[in-house]
């Protein structure tokens, strides 16, 4: 028994009634079970022949083989299974000749052959992204799937998988994982199913399979801290309780997001886009949360510049809600900063990505033009939104005469990229590390009134 409790202590313990029901299913179907019981003199072995769940769950019935020796029902049964060498004890609840029954456990003892840590979610709290590969089908054509997460650590990935879409996720399938949960991979990662089954539970929402994928490599640490990190304030949130905006003006931006929105929305030029963001919005927080935070960005920065009015402001939620609009049918293009971030991702993106990517800003600018009604400087800020005084921008020339408003909206972006990624941002760190980047004409004055604020800005 002292053995016993050695070998014991050396395991984890798991007392989730999902995950030991994942074991005993998972376990059994691999074979190579056995059972035992323990005496003060002596130990009985028997090979289990089979082992099966009672559609209630409330019991196991075990099918042994018996050298001789027979089963002691007053005594506890413990099994072994090959899955993660799992060992669990159970109460006999009947036995006839080689058949016996079992209480189904309350916890359970079990080994962990991973090399780095496994992060456990409950159903339908994370969502991974997953865009499998089928032969025949060109790469530009593929959807990605958004499935639930079950479990994830640097080599592997456990899935449910709706019955619809089970047939693209079978043993030996190819998949690239594109994200986990609000986490977008920059460059997706290679991975193989290594095994599905069907789960006998229905509480799933229709994710009725299990599936394990290995990855072909790490997934990055720093994405399984982001996953598992606790629930934290959105990044628009958090600017709003700097208060950089006192309580009145950040009404009055409020407001004029719900002036410019409906007015945006009865325009036929842009209400597609506008539907396409809803859709968005419910797979990919990032998306509008970015529009969000470069709102209050650009509005912060043009009060530091005297520029601010009801009609500067309109301008600026104008344009952040349109800037990325032709990248809404690829979100994770929205997180692509500039054309360094492209360059060192352009080969793992498809040739629509690319092109949506590089021409999304002359897109924009097409749809400000198609709308009669848009503010005034609006189209010209869109088209220019990417581009910087030195000419490394996407269009690969030298701006030097870019108009205030647009130069404003891109300093603001470059800011709301900071905020949105960068988890520490502090706007002197970020200031000193661009000064020399925005430099000429209304670059250099905007810069100037940036350092000259009083206002702390800075995550606390």
């Amino acid at each position: 028994m002292e053995n016993l409790k050695l070998i014991l202590d050396s395991y984890s313990i798991t007392s989730s009634p999902r995950e030991i029901f994942d074991i005993l299913v998972a376990g059994h179907e691999k074979g190579h079970c056995f059972l035992w019981q323990s005496f003060t003199d002596h130990r009985t072995i028997f090979n289990i022949q089979s082992f099966e769940l009672d559609d209630a769950r409330k019991h196991i019935k075990v099918t042994f083989l018996s050298d001789g020796h027979e089963v002691d029902p007053s005594a506890l049964a413990y099994i072994k299974l090959p899955f993660r060498e799992s060992i669990f004890k159970g109460r006999i609840l009947q036995v006839k000749k080689n058949v016996l029954s079992i209480a189904v456990p309350t916890e359970m003892h079990l080994r962990e052959f991973r090399e780095s840590l496994r992060l456990q979610f409950p159903p339908g709290e994370k969502a991974a992204f997953i865009r499998p590969s089928i032969a025949g089908v060109k790469e530009g054509q593929l959807s990605t799937l958004k499935v639930i997460l079950k479990d994830v650590s640097q080599k592997g990935l456990g899935l449910y998988v709706s019955e619809s879409n089970i047939h693209l996720f079978r043993t030996n399938q190819i998949l690239e994982l594109m994200g986990l949960d609000s986490t977008d991979l920059q460059v997706p990662i290679l991975g193989k199913v290594v095994w599905f089954r069907r789960l006998q539970t229905h509480d799933l929402r229709g994710f009725g399979y299990g599936v394990g994928v290995k990855m072909f490599s790490l997934i990055p640490e720093a994405v399984l801290g982001k996953i598992d990190a606790p629930p934290q304030r959105s990044p628009s949130q958090e600017l709003i309780d700097l208060e950089l905006l006192s309580p009145d003006f950040h009404r009055e931006l409020q407001g004029q997001v719900k002036t410019t929105m409906l007015k945006m929305k009865q325009r036929p030029a842009l209400a597609k886009y506008l539907r396409e963001l809803e859709v968005v919005r419910g797979e990919d927080e990032y998306v509008l949360e970015h529009i969000n935070v470069l709102s209050v960005v650009c509005t912060f920065m043009a009060r530091s510049m005297n520029w601010i009015s009801d009609a500067s402001m309109e301008k600026f939620i104008y344009a952040s809600y349109l800037h990325d609009a032709p990248l809404f049918k690829f979100p994770r293009l929205v997180r692509i900063k500039n054309m360094r971030d492209f360059e060192r991702v352009k080969d793992h993106l498809t040739p629509d990505e690319r092109l949506a990517f590089l021409s999304a800003p002359e897109a924009a600018a097409a749809l400000a033009n198609q709308d009669s009604a848009a503010p005034p400087d609006v189209a010209q800020m869109l088209f220019l939104q990417k581009e910087l005084p030195n000419g490394e921008g996407v269009f690969r020339k030298s701006f030097t005469k870019i108009p205030p408003l647009a130069a404003l909206f891109i300093v603001a972006h470059d800011l709301t990229d900071e905020v949105m990624t960068n988890a520490n941002w502090d706007m002197a760190e970020w200031h000193k590390r661009c000064r020399k980047l925005y430099v000429g004409g209304h670059f250099t004055k905007i810069m100037d009134a940036l350092e000259k604020t009083k206002i702390t800005f800075k995550k606390k």
